[in-house]
């Protein structure tokens, strides 16, 4: 059945951030809340200003987060956008290289060279500086961040910034020392999916809905904790309806094969479009799936399938049949090697979307090059019969060798072909 489940959360590194521009702490309550967008007051703004003039940093600091909080209108030139922008940022780095105990400001500096907001261009080492600089003043999320950053290169550093974050009560922290718990780090830290998922349930309990998703992943499969299908499509519904885009489409899986819930395509369907919009690529190839039918679209090699695409399933309407197409486009422009797959089909099948055998040739040989391997089976075919590309009998045995030695070794590791997020 190609409808695709996300791969479990172990070892993925969530890159967590809050706030519309990435800022964590930009608006204090000394100064202004972040629903108190509208233009500065006069009076409360000359008072910052004149109090900023002594250069104590706390001063500097005040009026950089009450310009960060009162920006002009995105009606505004962009020329003056910017230089609000620049003055405010600059402000922020008086105030942080001026001695500031506010170690949240150095971190929300970082942020500014790693987005490049309010300085001339990104500055990854100077923004590495400044995320150190917090995380060495005790700042939860700069731990965090940096504790993400170092797992690859100082994992036991790492680890202990990750811990100490998770220890100050910040749900993110908990959730990717769960993720590492889960892999394990040699030499540093074994896996242990039990300590895992204490974790991850830390993190859902404080309200992380991603959290909730990676426990939903080790109730399902039953690592670390027992395994109950009831309970995880229970959590994925929570993340699902809190906003985790992927949580959604694991949630359509469980309704369209019935594992934890009653079957019902039709709401798997609606949660498969929920994930999608929400851009997760997953699941956009599933719904795609879902309204073509059910008709898996590689593992049938024929080129000139019906209009149910060969598979067996329901043939879908020419509206789904299309949806399905511009589905299947989106999730392989984003990178998906299933869905590259998919939307090659349909390009040489002409379903839901005009024939265009050379271009589909082309998706399928993006698809082969990211590892999937039915695209090599397809491959074949076309070189084969000279279906958008010119014919040749020997590169077709080539590619069925390939497609052979990649559905053999996929059999022998995993008990089947499998699918990859």
């Amino acid at each position: 059945m190609p409808v695709e489940r996300l791969p479990p959360a172990e070892g993925v590194l969530v890159n967590y951030r809050t706030g519309s521009v990435g800022m964590t702490s930009l608006v204090s309550s000394a100064t202004a809340t972040s629903t108190d967008r509208g233009p500065p007051s006069p009076t409360v703004l000359a008072d910052l200003t004149a109090a900023a003039a002594t250069d104590n940093p706390d001063a500097l600091l005040a009026l950089a987060r009450y310009l960060f909080a009162h920006p002009p209108p995105r009606s505004a030139p962009r020329g003056e956008r910017a230089a609000a922008a620049s003055r405010a940022t600059l402000l922020l780095a008086r105030a942080v290289d001026g001695g500031t105990r506010d170690a949240a400001a150095a971190y929300d500096l970082s942020r500014c060279y790693e987005m490049g907001r309010g300085v001339p261009r990104r500055d990854p080492d100077r923004a590495l500086h400044y995320l150190t600089v917090a995380a060495d003043g005790g700042y939860a999320a700069a731990r965090d961040a940096l504790g993400t950053r170092l797992l690859g290169t100082e994992p036991r550093r790492a680890v202990a910034l990750l811990t100490a974050a998770a220890d100050a009560g910040h749900p993110p922290a908990a959730l990717h020392l769960g993720h590492a718990t889960a892999a394990g780090l040699p030499g540093v830290l074994a896996a242990d999916p039990a300590a895992a998922a204490a974790h991850y349930a830390a993190a859902s309990a404080a309200g992380l809905p991603a959290a909730t998703a990676a426990l939903a992943d080790a109730t399902a499969s039953g690592a670390g904790v027992a395994r109950d299908a009831r309970r995880a499509a229970e959590l994925y519904h929570a993340a699902a309806t809190a906003g985790h885009a992927p949580a959604a489409t694991a949630l359509g899986v469980c309704y369209m094969t019935g594992e934890g819930t009653r079957r019902d395509p039709s709401k798997a369907r609606r949660w498969f479009r929920t994930a999608a919009e929400g851009g997760c690529v997953v699941g956009a190839y599933n719904l795609g799936w879902a309204l073509s039918g059910g008709a898996p679209e590689a593992d049938d090699h024929r080129l000139d399938g019906g209009r149910d695409g060969g598979g067996g399933g329901r043939p879908p309407s020419r509206g789904d049949a299309s949806a399905a197409a511009m589905w299947y486009a989106r999730a392989a422009r984003g990178g998906h090697p299933p869905a590259m797959t998919a939307w090659a089909m349909a390009l040489l099948r002409g379903i839901g979307t005009p024939r265009d055998d050379e271009r589909g040739v082309r998706w399928l040989r993006r698809a082969a090059a990211a590892g999937n391997s039915p695209a090599l089976g397809v491959l074949a075919r076309c070189y084969h019969s000279g279906r958008g590309v010119e014919r040749d009998r020997e590169r077709a045995r080539e590619m069925l060798g390939l497609y052979r030695a990649a559905t053999s070794a996929e059999a022998k590791g995993k008990g089947s072909v499998g699918v990859a997020s």
